[in-house]
């Protein structure tokens, strides 16, 4: 009789310990769920605040250039058209890598998450899964 007891006991031990590793396991996956999603949260804040400083960089050059074409005025003829000239190839320029200029950059394109990524905001977890440490 001991000897079933000690099988009946070992049986149900063997079934706690699945039943753990499979909460373990739905523990790692909703936790990793929440990882990537503090990671898109994160990443897209992220890009807004360069994007705003970008602008106020891009402020400051609209502003020049407006103080500029200004300033120009009073230049002979043929320094006035080189002026603007060269002006205006700035202005172009500035068109392409302003970001307001380029409404398409405004969302940002966030590539799949990496392991090394998502470490900031694991909380404990490993990357690899729920049994790796």
């Amino acid at each position: 009789m001991r000897f079933e007891t000690w099988l009946l006991e070992q049986a149900e031990h063997a079934r706690l310990e699945q039943l753990a590793e499979e909460k373990k396991q739905c523990d790692w996956e909703a936790a990793m769920e929440n990882v990537k999603a503090e990671y898109y949260i994160a990443e897209r804040w992220k890009h807004f605040v360069t994007l705003a400083e970008q602008d106020e960089r891009f402020q400051r050059f609209r502003d020049f250039l407006v103080r500029a074409e200004d300033a120009i005025s009073d230049l002979p003829s043929e320094q006035r058209f080189a002026a603007s000239k060269f002006l205006s190839e700035v202005e172009a320029t500035m068109r392409r890598h302003d970001p307001l200029s380029s409404p398409e950059k405004l969302v940002p394109q966030i590539p799949p998450s990496k392991s090394d990524d998502l470490k900031p905001y694991l909380h404990g977890w490993s990357p690899y899964g729920a049994h790796s440490s």
